[in-house]
């Protein structure tokens, strides 16, 4: 999501906000689909999506790095979940094993959101590297062998191998620095 679209839409232009509710329309549906299968009235549910909208870009703070969808998507589950909750306690869904299965498996938290997204960035940085570059950086971080024990299986010497960890090392913060810029535009 663009960051421009998401600052219109927090100063309320109809337009940025009209775009923002067609382009996070299927997350709100899947979102719903997923927590309240059985509702009977989605419809309900999703003018309820709509405030949770509102009320997520009041809230948004782009300086925090959490990306918006992700932001929203962690608000509208907190209230579908919630909603869930006390329709099960005023006996309005059925619970069937799924549902209970469902409520005891906690939700991610928004920390947790971002963890895996830095880690899949991690994971497509890592497979960029040239080959000799991303062996080093596989063994070491993800084997935790030594520096000598790289070498020794890559045929390599010791200074080889370490300059190598650094050139890596180089090319992930320049990455990291890329993204950051990318993702503040």
């Amino acid at each position: 999501m663009e960051g421009q679209l998401i600052r219109a839409a927090k100063s309320r232009d109809p337009e940025a906000l009209a775009q923002l509710l067609v382009d996070l329309s299927p997350l709100t549906r899947a979102t719903i689909r997923r927590i309240q299968p059985y509702v009977a009235d989605p419809d309900n549910l999703s003018g309820e999506a709509n405030v949770i909208l509102l009320e997520a870009l009041d809230e948004f703070d782009e300086e925090r790095g959490v990306p918006f969808y992700l932001f929203y998507r962690q608000r509208l589950s907190y209230f579908l979940m919630d909603d869930l909750k006390r329709r099960i306690k005023h006996k309005d869904v059925p619970l069937t094993d799924e549902v209970v299965a469902y409520l005891a498996v906690e939700e991610d938290t928004e920390g947790d959101l971002v963890a895996r997204e830095r880690a899949r960035e991690l994971h497509v940085a890592v497979n960029n590297l040239p080959d000799r570059e991303r062996a080093v950086i596989a063994m070491y971080f993800f084997l935790d062998l030594s520096l000598s024990e790289i070498g020794g299986k890559l045929n390599l010497s010791y200074q080889t191998v370490a300059n190598t960890k650094v050139r890596a090392m180089k090319r992930l913060r320049r990455f990291y620095a890329h993204q950051q810029e990318a993702d503040s535009l």
